[in-house]
């Protein structure tokens, strides 16, 4: 279970798979020790998201992505600024509708 936790990927929404997590390796419940009252005796474990919540692939996919968008941000203004690296919004090509070859 543990496992098929760690490898499901949800994007976008908010889930309850670190919670889910948090339980199924508390020692409490790795011991059955576990009644309809095993969430309001253990909610300070529980209720606290860990820092490992988070895959580690997340932070690197997030750390790519705004690499990305920044690079682009850095690329297009110094275009702007009369630089070396133009943006395709300031040059003209073939694609161009209407445009002779």
């Amino acid at each position: 279970m543990l496992r098929a936790l760690d490898e499901y990927v949800v994007h976008g929404v908010a889930t309850s798979i670190g919670l889910h997590r948090r339980i199924l390796r508390h020692p409490a419940f790795v011991a059955g020790k576990v009644d309809t009252s095993f969430l309001d005796q253990h909610a300070a474990d529980l209720l606290t998201p860990l820092a490992d919540d988070v895959p580690d692939l997340a932070f690197v996919a997030a750390a790519l992505a705004a690499e990305s968008s920044l690079g682009r941000a850095a690329g297009a203004s110094r275009a702007v600024n009369g630089e070396d690296e133009p943006t395709p919004w300031q040059t003209t090509g073939a694609w161009e509708i209407g445009r002779a070859r």
